[in-house]
This record gives C-alpha cells, sequence and structure tokens, in this order.
C-alpha cells in the first residue's frame, strides 16, 4: 500500500486522472479529511476534487505502473 499527495489544476485533470486509474484492477481511494471515495470513480472523484488536501491511496505493493499514469497530479 502507499499514499501520495495529488493536486489537480483544472476540471480536465480530474478526467484524465481518473481514465489512467481505470487500467488497474485493485483497489485505489482518494481522501480528504474523513472522506474516502472510489478513486476510479469520476462522480466521486469530482466531488473531492476541489479538495486542497487529496490523498490518493494505492492498496497494492507493485504502484511503479500507477505513479507513472499519474504522475502530473501527485504532489510533494
Amino acid at each position: 500500500m502507499q499514499k501520495l499527495k495529488i493536486r489537480f489544476q483544472k476540471a480536465d485533470d480530474v478526467f484524465q486522472f481518473v481514465k489512467a486509474l481505470r487500467q488497474f484492477d485493485f483497489d485505489i481511494d482518494l481522501s480528504s479529511g474523513h472522506q474516502v471515495v472510489d478513486a476510479k470513480s469520476i462522480v466521486s472523484a469530482v466531488a473531492l476534487s476541489g479538495a486542497s488536501d487529496l490523498m490518493l491511496t494505492i492498496h497494492n505493493d507493485d504502484c511503479g505502473s500507477v505513479i507513472e499514469s499519474i504522475s502530473p497530479y501527485i504532489t510533494a
């Protein structure tokens, strides 16, 4: 499992982010505060997209390909 901070600059970023994540067969969550949603759900991702404290949780030990596919949205 790995956690990453995420930030979207524009609305289209959310759609591209979800599209990239849908190729993976394991669970990936997006959270803000106490709210946790399925990161592969466009409706859920859009609902949280304006938050400043977005965290992505990848529920798999092999996270390299996920990280590569969403690298533009990962913050330090």
